[in-house]
């Protein structure tokens, strides 16, 4: 738990900022509800290096240590890691692996050893380690990481945002991005194509990736925007309870100086931090999904007759929600509190009901005689196998819209991906009953000449190059067929394109298929 300067700073930190951030982490309470760390993000240093990887200001010394900005930190970092330490908090710091960082600062590529030390030297507990700028194989530099890390004498967490690898990552940090960068959105329009992670984007990306989760290394859903802009208070509070149902790193990202009450009280809500906390580590997942857009989200608590229920309502009007005990395995009477009304609710037999505000969350404690049982159906793929739509509602979208002005199509609509100079990334998530190898086809239509390439990542493991040819017109369609490897969970089969025209694609469905 702490807080790091990119939401709402980005490039715009300095060290009067920085300890003013720390004294109003303690004056707020906030110290005082778990948060330790107080993390400078990028842009902290004095070198630079362009986008051609040429170092265009020095930002080391004649014996290779970080330099930092002096008219930022006219101290140096050490002074400001110093005040930290004096308010009873712990001091992280940015660096990228690479040459440079994601804003054009100098990275730690070939210094690991001497900025380690330094970083020791200097007091720091915390490293975000970014992948921004670092062309070098990951886990040789991962490990060189680790190597380094275990030589010096002070305990500092690694948090890296390396990409999807997790069995790999897991196995020399202790905390990991698990998307892209989240804005203060709740979520995006279909019509809208864009670069960065909604709020829901980030919460539908954590299906399936329970597994990586224990105590001491934990899946990164990203910094907190609660607090920051254009959220409102119901999606402030939906926002921080879904992180604490993820059993996420909840890293404030807000100008603490100035919060308003309200959000104060959120981020300081100690019977949601203590499901964020609790010491089974266990990450909560769906159980049920009554209707388009409302989700029921189990965690599994250390105590283990009681559990933390999540009612969350992606859409825009409040709904009433039920919750039946049965889908927990439960048949005796169950007790409940309501976790930001502060409230016993009572005792109830079979199921609980209650009224979800449109963009909200009822957050629930549940107590009862027995062990909790639920039941994750994931439903059979028959031998004809399953269809899974664009717009089906469980997908991620980066630079891609849905639309339906092109024939043929099946479903409601289709993706579309834009000539703009970024990858474009969509990512299907769909569920498997039984674990094994499975024929996939991905029904597109691509009306330009020339055929394009792409990557297809299934899971965090597999990844590969795959061609998509013309299909002679937009309005006609092809299905392109490989075969994977699927577990018993919630899949991710992301489409990378290039740049450019290379994004420039349809994409109707995912066909998925056992066999035999």
């Amino acid at each position: 738990m702490g807080w790091n300067s990119w939401n709402y700073f980005a490039t715009r930190i300095d060290e009067q900022t920085v300890i003013g951030i720390a004294d109003a982490m303690v004056e707020s309470g906030m110290k005082d509800a778990g948060y330790q760390y107080v993390t400078i993000d990028d842009n902290w240093q004095l070198g630079r290096v362009d986008k051609n990887r040429q170092m265009t200001v020095n930002g080391r010394d004649a014996s290779g240590v970080l330099l930092a900005n002096t008219q930022k930190f006219p101290n140096g970092i050490k002074a400001v890691a110093d005040y930290v330490h004096s308010k009873g908090l712990k001091f992280g710091l940015y660096t990228s692996p690479g040459l440079r960082t994601c804003t054009g600062c100098n990275g730690s590529q070939g210094y690991e050893e001497t900025d380690l030390k330094t970083f020791a030297d200097w007091g720091v507990d915390f490293i975000k380690l970014d992948w921004c700028g670092c062309r070098e194989d990951k886990e040789e530099v991962l490990a060189r990481w680790r190597a380094a890390m275990d030589k010096i004498e002070r305990p500092i967490v690694l948090s890296v945002n390396v990409g999807y690898e997790y069995p790999l990552i897991r196995k020399h940090a202790n905390m990991w991005r698990t998307t892209g960068d989240i804005m203060n959105v709740w979520s995006y329009p279909p019509d809208t194509a864009h670069r960065f992670f909604s709020i829901c984007d980030v919460i539908e990306a954590q299906a399936g990736l329970e597994s990586y989760q224990e105590p001491g290394f934990w899946n990164d859903p990203d910094m907190l925007q609660v607090g920051n802009g254009q959220l409102s208070e119901d999606e402030n509070r939906a926002h921080f309870s879904m992180w604490a149902m993820l059993g996420a790193p909840l890293i404030a990202g807000n100008d603490l100086r100035n919060m308003t009450d309200a959000v104060r009280d959120i981020l300081t809500n100690r019977e949601v931090i203590a499901i964020d906390q609790d010491p089974l580590g266990y990450p909560g997942r769906i159980i049920a999904e009554p209707d388009d857009g409302l989700q029921i989200w189990f965690k599994r608590l250390q105590q283990p007759t009681s559990g933390a229920i999540a009612l969350l309502n992606h859409n825009k009007k409040p709904v009433r929600i039920e919750l039946k005990f049965s889908d927990l395995g439960l048949f005796g009477p169950v007790f409940i509190r309501d976790l930001w009304k502060h409230k016993d609710m009572g005792q109830f037999e079979k199921s609980f009901s209650t009224e979800v505000p449109g963009h909200g969350v009822v957050l629930l404690k549940l107590f009862t005689y027995e062990r909790f049982d639920p039941m994750v159906n994931f439903p059979a793929i028959p031998d004809e196998g399953s269809v899974f739509e664009v717009e089906s509602g469980h997908q991620i979208m980066k630079l891609f819209t849905i639309g339906n002005s092109y024939k043929g199509f099946t479903g409601s609509g289709y993706a579309l991906g834009h000539a703009v100079p970024y990858d474009a990334r969509f990512t299907w998530l769909f569920p498997v009953a039984k674990s094994g190898r499975y024929r996939v086809g991905i029904r597109y239509s691509l009306g330009n000449a020339e055929p394009i390439s792409a990557a297809i990542r299934i899971n965090e493991t597999d990844r590969r190059a795959v061609t998509f040819s013309p299909t002679g017109g937009w309005d006609k369609w092809e299905t392109l067929f490989f075969e994977v490897n699927l577990e018993r969970r919630v899949n991710h089969l992301c489409f990378y394109g290039g740049d450019n025209e290379l994004n420039v694609i349809a994409l109707d469905h995912l066909r998925v298929i056992p066999c035999k």
